[in-house]
């Protein structure tokens, strides 16, 4: 029964009639999200297939959240200590200079407390922040997404019926906010699977604070399916990785805010089952329990390969759905010790069991590196803000059936001054440390599990129109823990500009990216690219970007050469309606110099594609608000290339239809 009440709640989610409200603005601000965040966040080398695997799925689980922040608003004002944790933007110090302002404002006003804010905090986080009480704000927000490729009917994987399911890739979504509970329910269906109902999250949480007794307070309470932060990341992570680009120099720090509803189309880590937060004054004490099945492959009752990407496709990846069982609980300590609205110390305790319901044993790069039936973590962490200094620690140690071994991680912030940031990351995760559901600063901690690496990043801003910044990062890392012998090691350098000039937008880098296998000079590479990028705002209403990319990528074989020109437009006749046209053209000599680029696409959407070969890539979104509470969008994007080169023509086209609905 209530299987059945669900699909005609998402049928009817599918029809046109229910869409996103959104204002123009947030449009705007969503499209924003979409073409700039996520692309800052994109590794600047090639990835194996699951290293893109989790990109996509991170950075579509980062566009999910801060979706939902600008679907409700937080009130300016009124925001404290906790809701500030929630914007993943905001660096500590960044939290510190806000609740500082909002205390010397005494809440007269929103006016006078953003003339009290350094304006850079503000821009940067404006879609998020809002000038009404979150009680006056619109409640209710759907959303439905459908994507078809009209070529994949005569690709090999449907033509030999590999593919169980449609071409058709969709999604909704439900969530509804009031000043003391928020709902939500997500369902995804990715192409080639058979079931519409393969994917599906859903949670109920408190917004607001219970009390218990005078001094004791439920702070939060979830329902369903939720997400875990603590420390620096080493025991838990929300999934919003830090890679090093230039989207870390804004936030080097992952908000360790506990728990929150998790509610996105990713697969990515997530847990089932119930969360609670009391506080005592200054002292936090929360507990989870979770509960729920994934995929693996199983043979004469031991788990021998367990994918993470939650796709279930062909036949072997259906065999392999919900064929075991996880449990796990656990709980935090945390001691916060606050002299003023500038001063803070959290002291952290962090502890989780977590029990397979059969034994593992494999050493799959891209599986669990990890062997037995039991597995228990637990961490110590410390983080302070006293301005202009903040630092996160934590020290992790695994007590499991396969090893015990300990972990560390540093992360700080430095702002002598306004216009100047400097941030410092050193971790050290053993090979045989295994942290599930971890995720600290580095380059290939998808799973903080067996890397060490530092990392150095500086951002100078001496004016509000422009920015210099750089960063240097260096990394150990396996992918087979149980083969010490095949470390490699990865350097790589960026330094970058951008700059505002009249109606001009300037932006270029050097990145440089070296990997060495330790144990042989003669598995080397090195790539160097040069982006850069123009945008002109001939009017509000018009803009265009130019994008050019050049690459050497060298090894002890060859030296391959790729080439990238970009052309985008954004044309906004009224304000209801918006278009954006943008043209891509690329050439490399193989696979190995391809390009990561990310386009212009449906709002709160991310999109990787790999260029490669020879040919371009067009597409078009064009996205109308019906009325104040309902838009539409519809996308259209089409590859035209040659792989090898001198071959046939392929071609590949994507159609994209986005309803949404708010009140």
């Amino acid at each position: 029964m209530v299987r059945s009440l669900l699909i005609l709640l998402f049928c009817g989610a599918v029809l046109p009639s229910i869409i996103r409200a959104q204002q123009s603005d947030t449009l705007i601000n969503a499209d924003i999200v979409t073409e700039e965040e996520t692309r800052n966040v994109f590794f600047d080398a090639p990835l194996n297939s699951a290293q893109e695997n989790i990109l996509l799925e991170q950075t579509q689980l980062l566009l999910d959240y801060l979706d939902q922040l600008l679907q409700f608003p937080i009130s300016l004002n009124l925001i404290n200590r906790n809701e500030l944790l929630e914007i993943p933007t905001l660096s500590p110090l960044d939290q510190q200079r806000i609740l500082k302002a909002q205390k010397t404002a005494n809440h007269l006003n929103n006016l006078s407390l953003h003339s009290l804010m350094r304006r850079t905090i503000f821009q940067t986080n404006k879609p998020y922040l809002s000038y009404l009480p979150r009680s006056t704000r619109n409640r209710i927000a759907f959303r439905t997404r459908v994507f078809f490729d009209p070529n994949a009917l005569n690709d090999p994987e449907y033509l030999n019926h590999s593919y169980k399911g449609s071409p058709i890739k969709t999604s909704s979504s439900i969530n509804t906010n009031t000043s003391d509970i928020s709902f939500s329910l997500v369902q995804s269906k990715s192409a080639g699977e058979p079931l519409y109902f393969d994917h599906l999250v859903g949670s109920l949480s408190t917004r607001t604070a219970i009390p218990i007794t005078k001094d004791i307070v439920v702070n939060k309470l979830c329902l369903g399916d939720y997400s875990l932060s603590y420390g620096n990341g080493l025991l838990f992570s929300h999934g919003l990785a830090q890679y090093p680009s230039k989207q870390t120099l804004i936030n080097p720090m992952l908000p360790a805010d506990g728990f929150r509803a998790y509610n996105s189309t990713s697969s990515s880590k997530y847990f089932r089952g119930a969360a609670v937060e009391v506080q005592d004054n200054g002292v936090r004490i929360a507990c989870f329990f979770s509960d729920r099945k994934f995929d693996a492959q199983v043979d004469s009752g031991t788990i021998t390969y367990a994918p993470q990407t939650g796709l279930h496709r062909t036949s072997l990846e259906i065999s392999r759905q919900n064929t075991s069982r996880q449990t796990i609980f656990g709980g935090n300590i945390s001691f916060t010790a606050t002299d003023s609205a500038e001063q803070a110390l959290t002291v952290m305790l962090t502890a989780f069991k977590t029990r397979f319901d059969l034994p593992i044993n494999t050493t799959d790069s891209n599986s669990f590196h990890f062997r037995g039936k039991e597995h228990s973590m637990a961490s110590l962490s410390l983080s302070t803000t006293i301005e202009p200094l903040s630092i996160n620690a934590e020290y992790a140690r695994t007590f499991s059936d396969w090893h015990n071994t300990g972990a560390f991680a540093i992360t700080s912030l430095f702002e002598p001054f306004p216009s100047l940031r400097i941030t410092v990351n050193y971790h050290s995760l053993p090979a045989q440390f295994y942290s599930p559901f971890g995720n600290t600063l580095g380059l290939y901690t998808n799973d903080a599990q067996n890397e060490r690496g530092f990392y150095g990043g500086i951002l100078f801003g001496p004016t509000n129109d422009l920015a210099i910044y750089g960063y240097f990062a260096n990394a150990q890392n396996s992918m087979y823990p149980n083969e010490l012998s095949q470390i490699i090691s990865t350097t790589r350098v960026t330094l970058g500009l951008s700059y505002a000039l009249d109606n001009i937008l300037l932006s270029g880098d050097f990145r440089y990216t070296k990997k060495l296998q330790l144990n042989s000079d003669s598995l080397s590479s090195s790539r160097y690219e040069f982006p850069l990028k123009v945008r002109k705002y001939f009017s509000q209403y018009f803009n265009v970007t130019l994008e050019g990319q050049y690459l050497i990528e060298t090894n002890s074989s060859a030296t391959e050469y790729g080439r990238l020109l970009r052309l985008a437009t954004c044309y906004t006749p009224s304000v209801n309606l918006k278009v954006k046209l943008s043209a891509t053209f690329y050439h490399t000599d193989s696979f190995i110099s391809r390009f990561y680029q990310s386009d212009v696409d449906l709002p709160g959407n991310s999109s990787l594609f790999q260029f490669f070969g020879s040919g371009a890539h067009y597409s078009v979104v064009i996205l109308y608000n019906i009325t104040g509470g309902i838009s539409v969008a519809a996308s259209l994007a089409q590859s035209v290339y040659a792989y090898p080169i001198g071959t046939d023509l392929t071609h590949k086209m994507l159609v994209g239809f986005q309803c949404d609905a708010r009140f």
